[in-house]
């Protein structure tokens, strides 16, 4: 009987500890969704403290190319010479640029599916990956998307639009530039 009543204390105190987990962050916080019950990640209209990200990008299994804030460096692809990294450190305009576009997008709340083998014949090479991490208010996300099987959700579009823009502001800094120029190509 004690050993029962033990258990039943120890799986009350687990829920107590688990529904008294659950509350705001700094502005930021998860919802649930309308649809569906599970819990929907709310962006702060202003970036908080606490943002990085990386992405990672190239052609297949070379994602040699990388944004990363967590280190303040950019990597570029140099193909058959390698690869060059610099020092960059985007300035907090830049930053609360990126938040706002990834706001707009509700990054959080991305979901891509993972490729399910038989859903399609189509397979092409090279194909393009990217790979993201980003921090806010202490919550991590990690995603990944590849055009190899030919199609992307739209999801993985906003992702690729969102990479694209980040390059432009990464590409106008001196530092980049200053960055050896690639040489040969992908088949």
């Amino acid at each position: 009987m004690r050993k029962h009543m033990l258990k039943i204390q120890i799986a009350l105190l687990a829920v107590i500890l688990v529904l008294t987990g659950c509350g705001e962050r700094a502005g930021s916080e998860l919802k649930p969704r309308a649809d569906d019950k599970t819990e929907r990640w709310v962006m702060s209209d202003t970036m908080p403290s606490e943002f990085d990200f990386s992405v990672k990008f190239g052609y297949g299994e070379v994602n040699k190319n990388e944004v990363n804030t967590y280190t303040d460096t950019v990597t570029k692809d140099l193909i058959v010479k390698g690869t060059a990294t610099a020092n960059l450190a985007l300035s907090a305009d830049e930053m609360a640029n990126i938040y706002a576009k990834m706001k707009a997008i509700e990054i959080m709340n991305i979901d891509i599916e993972p490729y399910k083998p038989g859903a399609s014949t189509c397979e092409q090479t090279p194909y393009g990956e990217d790979t993201w991490k980003i921090t806010i208010d202490g919550a991590t996300r990690e995603l990944t998307w590849t055009d190899r099987h030919c199609t992307v959700s739209n999801d993985a579009e906003k992702l690729k639009q969102l990479r694209v823009d980040i390059m432009k502001i990464v590409a106008a800094r001196e530092e980049y530039k200053a960055l050896p120029a690639a040489e040969g190509g992908y088949d």
